[in-house]
């Protein structure tokens, strides 16, 4: 290949967009998740969802729920679509993208979005088992972009589900050795984990941008034994460490309090939402912007809906071709969703 054609795929490399996040779950007596949201979408809510409503997955119309819980999210996806969140019983999700890996759905199984799929399982489940449990009649669709989930609960179990090439894969337990997630399967960034000292490997570990690196800067210091002394101080210091240029978010779920830390790269000052706090709410749109220079709370409307919608569906239009049927339904399932109650 001569140096013309490798600058040529250097720059549409470049051009790309390149979805990144982190996650990982540190115990500080008690289980932390915490995530960096790292993408080009600076615009979303945090979305209060009632227990109660009921719900119609858009992947499978015949697939009906009522929600058990209450739950706290954060959503680009427009309402009922979340990124990840926690509901009150303390079972905390997050998404991230799982870049290079094609996926075989089970279309025998009962389907769900794989952003539906997060808001079903915090709508009806408390634990990590609970969660495994689904997906023996459940499983997940990609619409829009494949994902894998950091899943942990109150009881401090964890567990990392990936939609691979040869269907939905669990790793926990024995096979999940260290409660950290970034954009690449978890058996290939165990692979590279040792390539590095400590790991079985003679690399030292630096601290760098790529997907295997955060994943190994991460894994190195939640080896680090001094974290407990306050734990959601420690996760944010971890997050900036692996923090990239487009980081939007950082989220800390402090699950025995019910709290959720978020803090975004538009507002310096973090902002504190609480179940306690939200105990009076009634109706099913209470949300909080989280791209606006303060934290103003809004009833949200189908209208600021279908904004956000539009937003995302115009900025990732790489993502949406061909799939107006699933951004029609998108906008049906929220506009029913906020209708109740």
């Amino acid at each position: 290949m001569n140096n013309k054609n490798i600058l040529f795929w250097i720059v549409l490399f470049l051009s790309l967009p390149l979805f990144a996040c982190t996650s990982f779950v540190l115990n500080g007596g008690s289980p932390y998740l915490a995530k960096n949201l790292d993408w080009e979408i600076d615009r979303g809510f945090l979305c209060y969802n009632l227990d109660g409503i009921t719900k119609i997955s858009i992947s499978d119309p015949d697939f009906h729920w009522t929600a058990k819980y209450k739950s706290i999210t954060n959503n680009q996806f427009g309402k009922e679509f979340p990124l990840g969140g926690m509901n009150e019983a303390g079972l905390v999700i997050e998404e991230l993208s799982l870049f290079g890996q094609s996926y075989q759905c089970d279309t025998s199984k009962m389907l769900l979005n794989e952003f539906q799929w997060v808001q079903y399982q915090l709508d009806m489940n408390a634990t990590v088992e609970d969660v495994v449990r689904s997906l023996e009649r459940i499983t997940i669709t990609h619409d829009i972009m494949n994902l894998h989930y950091l899943i942990t609960d109150k009881t401090g179990d964890i567990a990392v589900i990936e939609c691979l090439e040869d269907g939905i894969a669990v790793h926990r337990g024995e096979t999940l050795p260290y409660p950290v997630l970034s954009n690449n399967p978890y058996v290939k960034a165990m692979r590279y984990l040792g390539f590095f000292k400590g790991y079985g490997g003679e690399m030292e570990v630096q601290h760098r941008q790529g997907s295997p690196e955060r994943f190994v800067s991460c894994v190195h210091l939640l080896n680090d034994k001094n974290i407990i002394d306050d734990p959601v101080s420690y996760a944010l210091d971890l997050l900036d460490t692996v923090r990239q240029n487009d980081t939007q978010w950082q989220f800390i779920y402090d699950i025995d309090n019910l709290k959720v830390y978020c803090h975004i790269q538009s507002n310096s000052k973090p902002y504190e939402i609480s179940f306690k706090k939200l105990k009076k709410i009634r109706h099913n749109q209470y949300a909080v912007p989280l791209y606006k220079d303060r934290y103003k709370k809004i009833r949200m409307t189908n209208e600021i809906n279908q904004e956000q919608l539009d937003f995302v569906y115009q900025n990732l239009d790489n993502y949406f071709p061909g799939k107006e049927q699933v951004y029609d339904l998108m906008m049906e399932a929220g506009e029913r969703s906020l209708q109740q109650k």
